[in-house]
Order: structure tokens, then sequence, then C-alpha cells
């Protein structure tokens, strides 16, 4: 399965996800997070290079919508 990896960082006042995909060689799919406050979710588009992106909330408030996509999702 492909791996979504992500971190989530604190960086001065702003909150930051760096994201990739771990998988086979031109792997490019679309996934679904959680980017603000609101109650739905936003599509990114991850490679296999670190990719980073300032989000609108808390980092206890990040979600995957996991459900949608045949997965692995590792937070590093």
């Amino acid at each position: 399965l492909p791996e979504f990896q992500y971190k989530l960082e604190k960086r001065n006042n702003n909150s930051i996800l760096k994201y990739r995909w771990e998988a086979i060689e031109n792997f490019n799919m679309p996934i679904k997070v959680s980017l603000n406050s609101t109650d739905y979710f936003e599509w990114i588009y991850p490679s296999d290079s670190w990719q980073e992106i300032v989000v609108n909330i808390r980092l206890d408030e990040f979600e995957i919508a996991e459900h949608l996509f045949l997965i692995d999702v590792k937070k590093l």
C-alpha cells in the first residue's frame, strides 16, 4: 500500500504540514485532509518529494480522510 507520511510543526505563529508519498515510483494520488477549522476536508496533491503548506488549525485538529482511501498513514 502507498504510505502517506507527514509531519506537523509549529513555526513562529503558523502550523506547518509537511507531507509526501512513500510508494512505487511516480505514484500520484490526491488525498483529502483538514487544512482549516471548518468541518470539511480539502484536496492536497502529495508526491514522492516533501512538500509543505501552512494550515489554519491547531496541530491536534489535523485529520486525514482515511476512510476514503486504501493507504497506510505514518506520522513522523
